[in-house]
Formats: structure tokens, sequence, C-alpha cells
């Protein structure tokens, strides 16, 4: 058995050392507890020495019990450290039954984040959310009421505003703000502005009943939501409503989830699914302000969940301090990340905001074939690769050199590159496993370089020396561009129309060869049924009723695929500088092996090692081993000898399999005891649903901004910003008993 939070498992033992040192410690005796009014079962006992309670410091210790007469001896695992202020309040909240809010120091259970305003009540049934003015400067303008409410400090002003009122009160600076999270990498300000085009999820006979819009947003290791705006398909949140989160910062690969759903509240009543992104901050710049517009969708896994929901609008900008800071910090891979919720419906909603409508962690034969298509589909690799190629051996120019705006050279600098490598290694083959190294930066180099001269700017990324900047000063030298509504919409338009009509060539014209090939193999195959001689003269049955009996075999290769599909989405991610901070650490460590390589005399050593081996294993001298060393050596024991002397060889062998099994199986075991720990103490203090929110990229559709989003840089303002409320994220630190942090 494993004890933990939910076992009664805490204990504070008032006692000084001395009297500890006196008693020689404490006595544990185990039971086997009886429910049926039998006598409970000595199990076995120990007596723990003080010595290693007074320098035991929290980690697991472990003793042998001392087992009754007749029965096996077991074990038992401990931890024990000095209670300090917060385990003796932590200790005696729990001994309360008190709410884990009040003792922990901090709202820790974002209860109150996850209560969002708004909503229909019986009242706005049947209230009109839209009249036109009759009189006044205003006649004849058509205004809506603001959903939830108007401004506090101006009811009169806003609580009926025209469309464009409404646009231009949404984009004001907003005035609550919740700041949520424990990383101190960085803070992201993110702000939900409104959505456009939704799906009506509450059509009703007479038409007015409509989406009830409200958003939830996962961001590591917290979860907030939106207020409410009650039937309305373009709904625009107003600097007063609950929309602006601050959140902090732990790992620069992380994604903003969010997850925008149609409030259905009431008992039997789940919140519909409109859609769900996954905004990557991965390649956005810090003192820049973007106004982004992203599609929704249900899904980024499976193709045919694809279809947009509408669109969502947010603005955010980040800041990180020390640049140098985050780019080391991917160093380390990032830990496990979960959010917990009390309610079930809650649950619902994260679930869905992360991973969309379709779990993939369930067993389907939909996400069989979908991640099936999705490892055939990389075959489309091949016409970047051949263009690539193609570009190389003909020397066709990339770099552009301009030297007015009627003269510009356009530079073939990496057939120049390839041509200079290639005729290096002919002649010295000794450089080629540091041309090998080099080659892998060069690769990553020139996807960086396709990727900032897109036409879509929406697809540039951050580039290596930025990062090397990073990590020279701690910040970017480099300003950062302004990007315009819809800038290089029909550029980058026509360049996507291209490639997808290339593919769809290629895909034709496989799909017209296959056709050949199968009707030719249909006409062999009736040419052989003509002459064939039936061996199998059986019954023949045909595959009967079955309620998914391949389910036990087909849902590991569903786990198994899942797992390939995720390996090769990080690898094309950081390939394609998606993941641009694993990017450039794989650049430059290619660069530094290149270099270091490049200095090594390959030739010298493979040559000297070559004759090392060939003429101290090979040479005659081995004839005199054989005679005076190895012959003589198995002469002199007897049959029984060399018999005992292989069972000892076997016997040390299987000890040390033996106490490498047990070693095993005591590491699986306290990781085992530590997870269950920590499973319960999470359910505990912050809610028994749990999810697993994604950090590193895996998706199969990354998402990317729409044309009409924006960028802006701007000076670092963030000090007029106060947020009106401080929610811990739900990061726990230490073992025996783990504190949030609070910062």
């Amino acid at each position: 058995p494993i004890f933990t939070i939910k076992h009664t498992s805490f204990f504070i033992l008032s006692v000084s050392p001395d009297d500890l040192l006196k008693e020689d410690g404490i006595f544990i005796k185990v039971k086997d507890c009886d429910n049926f009014g039998g006598a409970n079962d000595d199990l076995g006992s120990v007596k723990v020495p003080a010595k290693s309670l007074l320098e035991a410091n929290g980690d697991r210790l472990e003793f042998k019990l001392e087992p009754p007469p007749g029965k096996k001896a077991g074990f038992i695992a401990i931890r024990c450290k000095k209670a300090d202020d917060y385990d003796k309040k932590f200790v005696g909240g729990l001994k309360g039954k008190k709410d884990p809010k009040d003792f922990l120091g901090l709202e820790s259970s974002m209860l109150k984040v996850l209560k969002s305003s708004g909503g229909k009540s019986m009242s706005g049934i049947f209230q009109s959310n839209s009249k036109v003015e009759e009189s006044g400067p205003d006649k004849g303008i058509r205004k809506y009421r603001i959903r939830p409410g108007p401004d506090p400090l101006r009811q009169k002003q806003t609580k009926w505003l025209s469309a464009q009122q409404i646009e231009e009160e949404s984009m004001k600076k907003s005035l609550n703000w919740l700041d949520v999270g424990n990383g101190d990498l960085g803070r992201v300000f993110f702000e939900i502005i409104g959505a456009d085009k939704l799906p009506n999820k509450d059509n009703d006979a007479l038409g007015k009943d409509k989406t009830d819009f409200f958003a939830t947003i996962v961001y590591e290791d917290c979860t907030v939501k939106t207020d409410v705006i009650d039937d309305c398909l373009s709904p625009r949140l107003m600097p007063w409503m609950q929309r602006a989160f601050i959140f902090r910062m732990m790992h620069p690969s992380s994604r903003i989830f969010v997850g925008a759903f149609d409030c259905d509240p009431g008992i039997g009543n789940s919140h519909d699914m409109v859609g769900r992104v996954a905004v990557d901050l991965t390649n956005l710049h810090t003192d820049v302000e973007y106004v982004l517009h992203y599609a929704l969708t249900t899904s980024a896994n499976v193709s045919g969940e694809r279809k947009s929901g509408g669109t969502i609008k947010i603005r955010l900008r980040i800041e990180i301090d020390d640049k140098k800071k985050a780019l080391l910090s991917v160093m380390q891979m990032p830990p496990a990340v979960y959010v917990n919720v009390r309610e079930k419906e809650d649950f619902r909603l994260v679930r869905r905001t992360c991973v969309g409508k379709k779990d993939p962690e369930k067993y389907s034969t939909d996400m069989i074939r979908s991640y099936i298509e999705e490892l055939s589909n990389y075959k489309h690799m091949a016409h970047y690769i051949q263009d690539a190629i193609i570009g190389l051996i003909l020397w066709r120019g990339h770099y552009q050199l301009k030297f007015s705006e009627k003269v510009v050279i356009h530079l073939p600098l990496h057939s120049l590159n390839a041509f200079i490598l290639a005729v290096t290694i002919v002649e010295k083959p000794s450089l080629l496993p540091s041309f090998f190294f080099f080659g892998i930066a060069w690769l990553m180099l020139a996807v960086m370089e396709y990727r900032n001269k897109s036409p879509n700017p929406w697809m540039s990324c951050r580039s290596f020396g930025d990062f090397l900047q990073f990590l020279a000063f701690g910040k970017c030298l480099t300003s950062q561009k302004t990007i315009k509504k819809h800038q290089n919409e029909e550029a980058a338009e026509e360049f996507r129309k291209k490639w997808e009509q290339r593919i769809a060539d290629a895909e034709e014209a496989a799909v017209k060869a296959n056709e050949e090939r199968l009707q030719a193999l249909a006409e062999q195959e009736q040419l052989l049924a003509e002459t064939e001689i039936q061996a199998d003269i059986s019954t023949q049955t045909d595959g009967g009723m079955s309620l998914d009996p391949l389910k036990p075999i087909l849902y590991p290769i569903q786990q198994y695929l899942a797992w390939a599909c995720k390996g090769v989405r990080f690898t094309r991610n950081v390939i394609c500088w998606e993941e641009s901070y694993y990017s450039f650490w794989l650049t430059a460590g290619s660069l530094l092996l290149g270099f270091f390589f490049f200095f090594i005399p390959w030739r010298f050593l493979f040559r000297w090692f070559s004759r090392i081996v060939v003429w101290a294993l090979f040479g005659p001298h081995m004839k005199l081993v054989d005679l005076y060393w190895y012959s003589k050596e198995a002469e002199k024991l007897t049959e029984e000898e060399l018999e005992a002397q292989k069972e000892a060889e076997e016997k040390a062998d299987n000890d040390a399999k033996e106490a490498a099994k047990a070693a095993a199986k005591a590491a699986a075991r306290a990781q085992r005891e530590e997870l269950a720990k920590l499973k319960d103490m999470r359910q505990v203090l912050f809610g028994k649903y749990s999810v697993k929110v994604p950090i590193l990229k895996t998706d199969r559709f990354p998402d990317s901004p729409l044309y009409a989003s924006m960028a802006t840089p701007i000076q670092n303002d963030s000090n007029d910003i106060r947020a009106s409320v401080r929610v811990a994220g739900q990061k726990l630190v230490g073992h025996m008993i783990p504190k949030l942090i609070h910062k």
C-alpha cells in the first residue's frame, strides 16, 4: 500500500531532541486491520533511530520490519523532517478540514477565476438586445445592448452602443487584470477582444436565441475564463469585463490554449464547443503589441475536424527581462505540467481547450486512420526537397544584393557553398565528420532563411542572429518591424495556392498511376483465377457481428502511431524553426562540433588505430600467446574446477542481474509512490479532475495568425498595469509537504 494525503498519513510529533535521544527514536508497529470484529494481526515492527530522525530532511527512508514468528519480513518507508511554520499550518489545516485556500495563503484552487459573469437570465430571454435611436444626434443609428453589463463608472453612456462604438471601445486598454501563474522567465499580457462569425449553437424556433460566447484559457499550470456575452455571433469583450490576464512564463515553448464555448448552464447541460486555438509565443517578439486573429477549429490533429467555426481576436505582448535566461532554460526538458479543477464541467472545458473535441488518448479507428494519413502526407516534403536540389545544382540566386532600385543581383550562395564543400570532401575525405555537422547547421540556416523570406509575414521566425544577441547581451539589439493588416496578402495567397496546386497535381498523378497499377493487378488475378485449384475444402464463413473485438490489438497500434507522429511533429517543428529555441541550439551545436572536428586529424587516427588493431590481434605472435598462456591456463584446471569456475561465474552474473532487478524495482516503487502522493496532493489542494497541459509543440496543424492580424512595436509600458487579483499557479515544490510558489 501507498499512503498519501488522503490516508491521514501526516503527523506532527511535538518532542525535543533530548527526549527523542533519550527514547532512542520512535517505535512503529504495522498491523492488518480486521473490519469484521476480529483481532488486528501483527505484521511487524521497527524502531527508527533518533539519529536518523534528527538528520532526516524529508527524503525517503526505508526500514526492514521485524516480523512476528512464522511470518516473512516486510519493509516500511517513511519521510521525516523538522516541521517549520508552513508545515504546522498545513497539517493543522488538514486536521481541521479547512479549505486549502485558507491555509495556503493564496487562492490556489482558481475557483474565483473560473467563475465568469454574464449568461442568460429569465428576464433577459424576452428583452431586446438592439434598437434604433428615434431621436437625438444618433437618430436612425442601430445600437446594441452591452452584455453582460455597461461600464460601472459610465453606465448611462455605455449601456447602448453602435457597432462602430463597440469596436472602438473594445480596443481600449483593459481595466481589470488577473495576474496568474508562477513562472519567473517573463510575463505575457493577454486579452480576449472578441470573436466574429461564430456558428449558432442555440438555434430556436423564433431565431432569437444565439450562441452565448465565453472563452476558457489554459497556460501552463493555470486556467481562467472570460465573461459571457449572450446571444451574439460576433461578440466583443469590453475593457471593464473579465478579459485581461497576466500569465507568468515558466518555459519559452509554452503555448496559450484558447477555447471558445457556448454557455449552457444548468443541471444536465454542458457547454458546447465552438472551437479552439493554440497561440504560439515562441517566434513573437518582446516590446511589440500584437492584435491577432485566428480561425477557430475543433481539433489540431484530425483533418476532418478542421472546419472553421468563426474567428477569435486577441491582443497580447510579451515581457522577458533576461532573454539569455529564457534561452538557457530550454537546455533542460520541460517538466510535466498539470491543471486540476474541482468541477467535472470545468475539466471538460480545459481538456477540450488543450486537445480539441476529439480526444487523441481514447481508442478510435478514426484516430488510427488520421495518424496513418498524416505519416503518408509527409511525402509532400519531396516537393520542397526537389526544389532545393534543383536550385542548388542550377546555381539559382537566392541572396539579394541591391545596389539601386534598378540594379539588383541575386547571388547563389548556397550553390557556391555546396560546390566548395563537395570539392573539399573529394580531395580531403578526412573532413567528412566536420562537414557533416556543418551540413546540419547549413540546412537549419537555409530553412530559417526560407521562412523569413516568405511573403506571409506571419510565417517568419526568430533569426539565428537574434538568439546570438540573447546569449551575448541578454537582449535583442535589432529593432522589430511593424506588420500591417493584410500585409502582402495577395502575394502570400498566390504563393500558398501555387504550392497547393503543385501538391494536388502530384497527388492526381500518383492516384492515376496507382489506378493503372491496380487495373493491371486485377487483370492478372482474373487470369490466375481461371486456372486456380481450390486447396482449402473447409466451410467458408463471413466475419460475423462483433463489438470491436480488435480493440486489444488496434489500441496499442494507435498508441505507437501517436508516439511516432508526435516524434515526427517535434522534429519537423525544430527543423522548420517552429521550436526556434531548440532550432538555435541544434544549429549552434552543429557549428561548434563542425569546428571542433575540423582540427582532429581523422586520417592519422584511423590509420594508426587500424594498424594497432591489425598488428595486435592478427599477427603471428598470437600463436605464442596461445602456447604459453591461453592453453596453459586451461590445462591448469581439472574438469571439476572448470565446472566450479563456470558455476561461480554464472552465480556472480545472476547475483548482479538480481541486484540490478531489485534496484530497478525499488526505483520504480519509489517513483510510483511519488506519483501517487503528488496526484492525491493535487486533488486535495486544487481539485480531483486533472488535465496534462502540453508544453512542447506536437500538434499536427499549427495555428497561424490570419492576414487581418497586425504587430506594432511599442515602448514597455507595463508599469501602468496593476492586477486587481493575484492568483498562484499550481506548481508545487518539495517532496514531503509540497509548497506553492508565492511570487
